[in-house]
Order: C-alpha cells, then structure tokens, then sequence
C-alpha cells in the first residue's frame, strides 16, 4: 500500500472496504507478514482482528497490549493509559481487521493522529462498510479502496494457479471445477 509509506499529512486513516469473502483479511494479513518492510518508518506495527459483536474497547486493548509485549491490566481506563504512555512517543502503523463499526481510538489508548504531532502514526483497516470508512475518519476518496469480487477469468485463473493441471484430465472433474470457481 503506498499509503504506508506516503509521508503526506492527507490522512492518517486508510479504509479498504467491500463484501465479505473478497481478501480484504488476506490482503491485510499479507500487509501485517510484512512488518519488517514498515520498521524503518514506524517504531511499532500493530495488528489487531476486530469480531463482530464479540471486540469491546478491553479486547481490543489486550490485542494490542500483547502486540506490544506491555502489561494486561483489567480495567480499561488504566490499560488504556498504558497504552498511550508506551505509544506516545513513538511512530507506529496499527492494522485492524473486520471492523464492525467505528473504534474510538481515544478509549483504546491510542495517542493522537494528528498530523502536527511529530510522530507518523497510521491506521489501516479492512470492514464491509463504507460507512464505517467515513466514521473513522477516511473523509477522500484517496483514503478507501473497494476491494470487488474477482472476474469469473481471474478467479479461474486463480483456482487452476493453487489446484494445480490436475484438473484437466478428466473433462467431468474440469467443468465442475470451472462451475465452482466461477460462482
């Protein structure tokens, strides 16, 4: 994503939303399997798999507290003040997967965005919801991206990729695997 690395002050939020089953989770784990690419231009990278009506502000604060190799404490207003105090001075890139609705950051622990703070600080995340892009704060167009079904050639294309020429020699086995594919 060149977003990641964009050193423009445009946004500190970048939303990549669409129907479940697209690879948005694919796409993200793929981003947080490559920390290492990001650590010369954030001090931490974060990654955190948000879950529909199970995340609350205290799971989210344990995910990102034992990203972070910090204390777990059980109340949320101190944990999320151990977070801020180990973040604060630092530049870090948070990933969070399956976003449901709008996070409130502030509550997590999470310091300041701001782009007049000297830290870079990112957020990316993936969600069904364009809405729920807005809500966090992804005001352009520039800062989502739809991730859309692939085309029935490209998801062929895939599917004979991973399963392999196998499939080709037997004519029955070849067209339900093209059905299959491609629906």
């Amino acid at each position: 994503l060149n977003f990641i690395k964009d050193n423009s002050a445009r946004s500190a939020f970048f939303g990549v939303w669409g129907m479940g089953g697209v690879g948005k989770t694919t796409l993200i784990n793929l981003v947080s399997d490559s920390r290492s690419k990001y650590h010369d231009d954030f001090a931490k990278v974060l990654f955190v798999q948000a879950v529909k009506g199970f995340t609350t502000v205290a799971d989210l604060q344990k995910a990102i507290a034992i990203s972070i190799a910090i204390p777990q404490i059980g109340n949320q207003i101190s944990q999320a003040h151990i977070i801020h105090n180990h973040l604060r001075d630092k530049s870090f890139l948070l990933l969070v997967d399956d976003l449901w609705e709008d996070l409130d950051l502030d509550e997590v622990g999470i310091p300041s965005l701001d782009a007049a703070q000297p830290h870079r600080r990112k957020v990316v995340f993936t969600t069904r919801s364009m809405y729920v892009c807005s809500k966090m704060g992804c005001c352009c167009p520039e800062d989502t991206i739809q991730m859309k079904c692939l085309s029935k050639q490209d998801a062929w294309n895939l599917f004979t990729q991973k399963v392999g020429s196998k499939i080709f020699d037997d004519e029955e086995i070849h067209e339900l695997a093209e059905e299959v594919s491609t629906t």
